[in-house]
C-alpha cells in the first residue's frame, strides 16, 4: 500500500473535521516518502512527431516485501493499434472512428535501454504482461525480472532509453497541429504493495492513474521560440544549439510530470496572494485568439487556489501552470482535445472563441482542474481503482467554490451554427 504525504493526512483530517479555517500547516522539506524519483531527458522532433528519452529511476522499495521483479507502464502503446485493450474498450464505447486513422496518426513507445545502472542488462529480460484481461496484443505493461531481489528498504536504480512516436490526440495525449501535450509520457513504474504484488494496470479507456511520490529534474529539448509548460518550475539557465534550446526543469513530491510545447502559446504570468496562504506564481499559456480571456482564467484559477486552499490546507507548491489547449469541435473529430486533465502542478482547461462572461466558461473547468490539485494531486488517491474519491470530492468542492466565489453565474449557454455561435439564457 503506497504511503500517503504528511500533507494529504492533513488536507483529509481537515476536511473530516468540517474546519472552515485557513489550515497553517508545518510541512518538513520532504513532503512524501520520494522513493520513485527520476532524472529525465527528452528531445522533440516535430518534423517526425518523434520523441527520444532516456534518464535514470531512483525507485527505493518502501514496502514490507522483497520486490523480485520490476512492472513499468508503457501507456502510449494504448494507441499503437486497433487491439489494444484501451483501443478495443474505445470502440466499443463509441469510438469506432478512431480506428480508422491513418497509420501516421497512432501512436507507440518501444524501449530502447533497460538496466540496473553500473550492472545487469534487464532489456532482454522483460515481457509484456497483461494483469487484467489477458488480452496478448496489449503492450501497456511491461514487467522485467531481476537478477536479485530488492530488499524492504534497499534501493535501486535503473537507467533507461525510449523512442515514441508522438499520436494525434488520444486520450488528452498527442499532437494537433503545431501543439504538443506530453501525459503518461515516460515508462513509468507502478505501484509495489504490502503484499507483495504489483499495482499496475493496463491502460483502459475510462480509467486514469496511480503512482508513487518522487523527484523529478527533466531536461527538454525542443525547438527554439516553442514555450514550454511543464510540471514543477524551469531552473536558471537554457541553452541553444541549432536552432533548439533546452531547458531544466524541476519538481519535488509529485507522483508525475507533464509538459506541453507550442509556438503559438501566449505566455503570461501573475502572483497569487492571499492572507494566510502561501504566495504561488500563476503560468498561463494561452492560444492566441483566447488571449481576452486570459484575466478569467487567472480569476478562476486563483479562486481554486483560495478556496481549496482555505477549506483543506494550503497549496504546497511555488508554481502552477494553466494550460489553454487546442480543441477541435467538430463530429469527425471525436472530441479530440487534451482539454480538462489534471496532473501536478500543471493542468489543462478549455475554452470557446466566444465565451459569453455570463456563462461557466473557462471558470467552470479551470477551477475544477486546478481543483483536482488537492484531491488527487496532493491526497494521492487511486485514480484507477477509486475514481469516485478525486472526483466525487473535487466535484462538490468545485461547486461549493463558483457558488461562493461566482455567484450569479449558472446561466446556461447554448451554442448554434457548429458551436461558433453563443447564446446565453438568462434567469430572469
Amino acid at each position: 500500500m503506497r504511503r500517503l504525504p504528511a500533507s494529504a493526512l492533513v488536507v483529509a483530517l481537515v476536511l473530516l473535521s468540517g474546519s472552515s479555517g485557513s489550515a497553517q500547516v508545518a510541512i518538513s522539506p520532504a513532503r512524501s516518502p520520494r522513493n520513485a524519483s527520476y532524472t529525465l531527458q527528452a528531445s522533440l522532433e516535430p518534423e517526425s512527431h518523434t520523441l527520444r528519452g532516456s534518464g535514470r529511476l531512483t525507485w527505493r522499495n518502501i514496502t514490507k516485501a522483497p520486490a523480485t521483479e520490476l512492472r513499468f507502464h508503457l501507456y502510449w502503446n494504448a494507441w499503437r493499434n486497433t487491439a489494444s485493450t484501451w483501443m478495443r474498450e474505445r470502440v466499443l464505447s463509441g469510438g469506432a472512428g478512431l480506428a480508422q486513422r491513418p497509420a501516421e496518426d497512432w501512436g507507440w513507445i518501444d524501449l530502447t535501454k533497460l538496466a540496473v545502472a553500473n550492472g545487469a542488462d534487464l532489456l532482454a529480460h522483460g515481457h509484456f504482461i497483461a494483469p487484467d484481461d489477458g488480452n496478448a496484443s496489449d503492450r501497456t505493461v511491461w514487467a522485467v525480472t531481476l537478477d536479485r531481489p530488492v530488499a524492504p528498504g534497499e534501493t535501486i536504480d535503473i537507467d533507461f532509453g525510449w523512442v515514441s512516436h508522438v499520436p494525434r490526440t488520444f486520450a488528452r495525449t498527442g499532437v494537433i497541429g503545431n501543439y504538443y501535450f506530453f501525459g503518461q509520457w515516460f515508462p513509468k513504474i507502478g505501484v509495489f504493495q504490502d503484499d507483495g504484488t504489483w499495482n499496475c494496470h493496463q491502460f483502459h479507456a475510462a480509467t486514469e492513474f496511480f503512482s508513487d511520490f518522487g523527484n523529478y529534474r527533466v531536461t527538454i529539448e525542443a525547438p527554439d521560440g516553442w514555450p514550454v509548460g511543464s510540471t514543477g518550475e524551469v531552473l536558471d539557465g537554457s541553452s541553444v544549439r541549432d536552432g533548439r534550446r533546452t531547458r531544466t526543469y524541476a519538481a519535488q513530491d509529485v507522483h508525475d510530470f507533464a509538459w506541453t510545447t507550442s509556438p503559438d502559446f501566449v505566455e503570461m504570468d501573475r502572483p497569487f496572494h492571499e492572507p494566510g496562504l502561501p504566495p504561488v506564481s500563476m503560468h498561463l499559456l494561452l492560444q492566441p485568439e483566447h488571449v481576452s480571456q486570459a484575466g478569467r482564467h487567472f480569476q478562476a484559477a486563483a479562486i481554486a487556489l483560495k478556496d481549496y486552499g482555505t477549506w483543506f490546507g494550503p497549496y504546497p507548491y511555488s508554481e502552477i501552470t494553466i494550460v489553454d489547449p487546442v480543441t477541435i469541435f467538430n463530429a469527425a473529430s471525436q472530441g479530440e482535445s487534451t482539454g480538462g486533465m489534471e496532473y501536478p502542478t500543471l493542468f489543462t482547461a478549455g475554452t470557446r472563441f466566444i465565451a459569453p462572461l455570463q456563462g461557466t466558461s473557462p471558470e467552470s473547468v479551470t477551477i475544477h482542474e486546478a481543483g483536482h490539485q488537492f484531491w488527487y494531486g496532493i491526497v494521492a488517491t487511486n485514480e484507477f481503482e477509486d475514481a469516485w474519491m478525486d472526483e466525487g470530492f473535487n466535484t462538490y468542492s468545485q461547486a461549493r467554490a463558483m457558488a461562493e466565489s461566482l455567484p450569479n453565474r449558472f446561466v446556461a449557454v447554448e451554442r448554434y451554427f457548429g458551436g461558433l455561435a453563443a447564446w446565453p439564457y438568462l434567469d430572469v
